[in-house]
């Protein structure tokens, strides 16, 4: 009697598809993750079930005897992190490496050094948008121990490989985009956030503005902004475009702030794009929500994951990978916000 091909291993993407969740979210279940909401915990189980033979079984790690790789993450798993956490998620476990995943702002007052150590079983470690507590756990991790870093908010310590979104390149991108429509008087919504990110996203910016000869909005210190939220970027649009010579381009360096800035337009009886061009950073979801859509920079976040997991294996691997920072490349989507004759900027349809 023959006994047939051996079923193939059920992925995280498979039961996550079938419990309608996304990957990270399985992976926390099966490692009892705390902050779990008990109902999407037993969707996950009941979907494991379901699939039956071949699906992963949950298990808590700190009882794993077979090597793992951290995959640590301290914030929120929102539309920006949730696609980077999944995305590496997916290539180590489709790698055969084990994953430890842990999520959330609760990791910071969660483990400390020891963490790191090998006797506990972790071969390596993967870092996304790590915190200070993150980056001293890299600078004290011990030594040969593999790690990658992705989507850094600051430098990482030196001779760690990071991979992050070319963000200088982005705001040239956007730049241009707009000084190719004819705008000279331009605001920037969200230059004083915090970040490397945004730091980088200036730089490109203003690298083609200043040469441009444009008038950028200077924001007053109370007004300037710390976080990238709808409200502030309606509260500080509607202080810009009520002075005696408003702008005739928002630029925003998050589309959450230009979707409030959008509001604010609406609020003021200005037209977008006809009296008022706005920008944004992200391509997140809301921005194709907005009325019209939102013209912004697409991040690639299923890529950063997928290329830091795939460096962190090479370096599992003993193979050699690139020290310092890798650069992906992002692309410019021109939607209705910025809609009018472009005269020079290279624009990737939406």
């Amino acid at each position: 009697m023959s006994l047939g091909t051996p079923r193939r291993p059920v992925t995280l993407a498979q039961v996550a598809a079938e419990a309608g969740v996304s990957s990270a979210t399985v992976h926390r279940v099966l490692n009892s993750a705390p902050h779990v909401p008990p109902r999407t915990a037993d969707q996950v189980n009941r979907a494991i079930a379901r699939l039956g033979r071949g699906a992963p079984i949950p298990r808590r790690m700190h009882d794993q005897t077979t090597a793992t790789v951290l995959l640590r993450c301290p914030q929120p798993m929102d539309e920006h992190v949730g696609p980077l956490v999944s995305a590496a998620a997916d290539v180590l476990e489709r790698s055969g490496w084990p994953v430890w995943l842990s999520v959330g702002e609760h990791v910071d007052v969660a483990g400390g050094p020891g963490i790191l150590d090998p006797r506990r079983g972790v071969a390596g470690a993967l870092f996304v948008q790590p915190s200070q507590t993150c980056h001293s756990l890299l600078a004290t991790r011990p030594s040969g121990l593999p790690a990658v870093v992705v989507d850094p908010r600051r430098a990482p310590p030196a001779g760690v490989t990071s991979v992050v979104a070319d963000h200088r390149e982005a705001g040239r991108l956007v730049a241009r985009h707009v000084l190719g429509r004819g705008h000279r008087r331009v605001a920037l919504l969200g230059g004083t956030c915090e970040g490397l990110m945004y730091a980088r996203r200036m730089d490109g910016l203003m690298s083609e503005l200043n040469p441009a000869g444009a008038t950028v909005s200077v924001v007053p210190a109370h007004l300037q902004l710390l976080t990238s939220t709808l409200d502030h970027g309606r509260e500080v649009a509607r202080w810009v475009l009520e002075q005696r010579t408003p702008p005739t381009a928002l630029i925003c360096l998050d589309d959450r702030l230009a979707a409030g800035a959008m509001q604010a337009a609406a609020e003021l009886d200005l037209s977008v794009p006809d009296d008022l061009v706005v920008t944004g950073f992200g391509d997140y979801e809301l921005s194709r929500a907005t009325v019209p859509r939102l013209t912004t920079v697409q991040q690639p976040l299923e890529a950063l994951g997928r290329l830091g997991a795939t460096l962190l294996i090479d370096q599992l691997a003993r193979r050699r990978v690139p020290l310092g920072e890798t650069q992906v490349p992002v692309e410019l989507v021109a939607r209705g916000s910025s809609a009018g004759p472009d005269r020079g900027a290279a624009v990737v349809p939406a």
